[in-house]
């Protein structure tokens, strides 16, 4: 507040206050959170820490023409918290860095930002969840069986000390007492098992809660050994991938104007990256599928996925590539090769729509009772054999469930791409300019998109969603009667 106030330090006092005061803060507050967990004190930490990080980011915001080079500080702060393996703190981080981009990157530099895309550039790097992705189901099957095996091997010999234990114990006390000595003092030991009874009871239930996180915490670290990964790392990166895209997208959106091209590719590639390794990891159902028994984020009614950053990174694609095209558009700039590019992502997605939609039809055509049957054994039965870990009788039939679910998964959220985003972006796009073959493209993806948009309104919707549907066709009849006009207007 201090700072604030009074913007008439000179370089050296800011540096001496950044140094000796800031960032002394935060490097405790990591320390803290890093040694001992997450408990009420670092809940109170982590309160003190988004207050701390919500007025830094607005003291070197406001700030930013007076000290500059305190940004690369302050994203070292970032960069500290993002990958700390700590995922409300990570939240909290990129909270404020999208705020900063948002709020201040108006006075920000091309410099500026090209340190800031290097260090997003970095931390998706160190974050990118490689440990999950690169999973083999064999190296899973591998070591679970070898835990299995040591520990078959643990109980046979603990079994047997024990028996060995017991009977050493019960022949010396035959040696020691007579019976008569035994009968004396059964009316104390009565007694005394009541008083030690009533004092376990009080115990145990003091304790109950501390032995039921040390049970989750045992069933936790095997599982990770037989994954071959951190689960709570794991999911946190792919937190921090995904708010990290959004974040990003939402800064370059409102600044567009002050990033270079090659900057602007750059946030593109990220982008792509985080769209390809989302949707690969989401075609790996199987892999989901022991990931998930095995004890990968096991308390979901589905299987484990990256819908979330799939879907992220292919809007975060599509809108930028959009505000290249038009921003070229507008400033007089070449604009064709951005026009192409968009126009195949675009007609990407609606390729994907129609892939799915004829999975779905595959599986069960137009029985909505076996639609019915499907949504049921996928929500509910799935769930039940996931927690007890039998899924070897019903392999075949869960199997469907599965696919037919994943794929429905994926018509319904690239539909809301196409109807909420695509469809309406059309309408601002010039297609004059385009090849013949790619009008062409164009006009056969469009009545490709037709078909499997009215399958999905008679299949797989209900009547909620039948004003959406008719909305969503009537558009897209539009624009292919736009399509074919613009075709005969060429021949």
């Amino acid at each position: 507040e201090m700072c604030i106030r009074d913007s008439n330090f000179n370089q050296d006092q800011w540096k001496v206050i950044f140094t000796l005061v800031l960032k002394p803060l935060f490097d405790d507050i990591g320390f803290i959170v890093q040694t001992k967990g997450y408990t009420k004190e670092t809940q109170q930490i982590k309160n003190i820490y988004a207050q701390a990080l919500s007025n830094l980011t607005e003291l070197l915001g406001t700030y930013y023409n007076v000290v500059p080079y305190l940004l690369q500080e302050l994203f070292s702060i970032f960069s500290q918290f993002i990958l700390n393996g700590h995922e409300s703190l990570a939240k909290i981080t990129i909270q404020y860095l999208k705020q900063l981009l948002v709020k201040h990157g108006e006075a920000f530099s091309v410099e500026t930002w090209e340190q800031i895309i290097t260090s997003i550039e970095q931390m998706f790097k160190e974050t990118y969840p490689k440990s999950m992705l690169e999973s083999r189901i064999e190296d899973i099957f591998s070591r679970k069986e070898g835990l299995e095996n040591h520990d078959n091997q643990d109980n046979s010999k603990i079994t047997e000390e024990q028996q060995s234990g017991e009977n050493s114990v019960h022949e010396e006390s035959n040696k020691s007492r007579t019976l008569e000595d035994q009968k004396k003092d059964l009316p104390i030991r009565q007694e005394t098992n009541l008083s030690a009874s009533k004092n376990n009871s009080i115990i145990q239930d003091r304790r109950k809660s501390d032995n039921e996180k040390e049970s989750l915490a045992i069933v936790r670290r095997r599982n990770e050994k037989v994954l071959g990964f951190q689960i709570d790392k794991c999911v946190c990166q792919c937190v921090v991938q995904l708010l990290m895209t959004n974040a990003l997208r939402e800064g370059v959106e409102h600044h567009f104007e002050k990033l270079t091209p090659e900057l602007i590719e750059r946030v593109l590639q990220i982008m792509q990256h985080t769209y390809n390794f989302a949707k690969g990891f989401n075609q790996e159902i199987e892999l989901r599928k022991v990931l998930w028994i095995n004890g990968f984020m096991c308390d979901l009614k589905h299987l484990p996925g990256l819908l979330k950053q799939e879907i992220e990174g292919l809007t975060s694609l599509i809108a930028i590539r959009f505000k290249y095209y038009q921003y070229n558009k507008q400033h007089g700039k070449e604009y064709r090769d951005q026009l192409d590019t968009l126009t195949r992502l675009l007609l990407h997605v609606m390729d994907r729509f129609e892939e799915a939609v004829k999975q779905v039809n595959e599986i069960c055509g137009h029985d909505k009772e076996l639609i019915n049957q499907l949504r049921k054994l996928a929500s509910e039965e799935v769930r039940a054999v996931n927690l007890e870990r039998e899924i070897q009788e019903n392999t075949d039939r869960l199997s469907k469930a599965l696919h037919y679910h994943e794929r429905e998964r994926d018509s319904n959220n690239l539909k809301s791409i196409i109807c909420s985003n695509i469809l309406l972006k059309f309408n601002q796009i010039d297609f004059s300019e385009v090849s013949n073959e790619v009008l062409e493209n164009i006009s056969q993806c469009l009545n490709k998109t037709s078909s499997s948009l009215t399958y999905a309104k008679e299949v797989l919707s209900d009547a909620s969603q039948e004003a959406s549907f008719i909305e969503a066709l009537s558009l897209l009849n539009g624009h292919i009667e736009k399509i074919k006009q613009l075709q005969e207007q060429r021949n």
